[in-house]
């Protein structure tokens, strides 16, 4: 509501304005038109990212190569020169029974998260290993961290760190994980990075 309501009360104050307003200059009519468009569109990114979540189908769990998958979503993301990629994955190191598709965005979630919690650089880690019938795989940053009373709420849907976020991110990512019957799971410290633990079942 918080999230919907600010750009709301926006929209009707520049409209208020343009219905009130006694010969006002052009240059004021654009800069509230141009306002108003700029609120719509986050109530808009809002709604469908709660929409997204809503729909999320159930996930078709079949084998996935979760290296294959990590090294396709960081290809994809812009991540700067100042931040070095580590992978860390073993020979033999099990499939997991995923949905790829689910699983990318997650993971690509998690990774944009990491770059951007280090603005002036710093290493991404991306690390698995097999733990009986579960992978586990960490990301791993070196960025600003998170205080103990944020890092209970990161999964809560509209509960954001950053000055321009929504707030779904991370909330889309467990409920991803949760349907590809995997958990998630962070520690973090203030100023020194943070860690995210998923864990999936492993192809038997």
């Amino acid at each position: 509501a918080h999230e919907i309501r600010n750009p709301l009360n926006a929209v009707k104050t520049s409209a208020y304005f343009l219905l009130n307003a006694k010969n006002p200059s052009p240059e004021k009519v654009k800069e509230h038109l141009e306002r108003i468009d700029r609120q719509v569109s986050i109530v808009d990114n809002v709604i469908t990212e709660l929409s997204d979540v809503a729909k999320l189908p159930e996930a078709k769990l079949v084998p996935v190569s979760i290296e294959t998958l990590v090294r396709d979503v960081v290809s994809s993301i812009n991540i700067s020169r100042d931040i070095q990629k580590v992978f860390s994955f073993p020979d033999e190191l099990p499939n997991v029974m995923a949905d790829g598709h689910q699983l990318s965005i997650a993971l690509r979630n998690l990774i944009r998260n990491a770059r951007d919690d280090m603005p002036d650089g710093g290493t991404l880690a991306v690390e698995a290993k097999a733990d009986g019938e579960h992978v586990l795989l960490s990301v791993v940053d070196t960025g600003i961290g998170l205080a103990k009373d944020e890092l209970g709420l990161i999964t809560e849907p509209l509960f954001t760190t950053k000055a321009r976020g929504m707030g779904l991110g991370l909330s889309i990512t467990n409920v991803i994980i949760e349907k590809n019957q995997g958990s998630l799971n962070a520690e973090s410290e203030l100023g020194k990075g943070s860690r995210f633990h998923v864990t999936l079942k492993a192809e038997t």
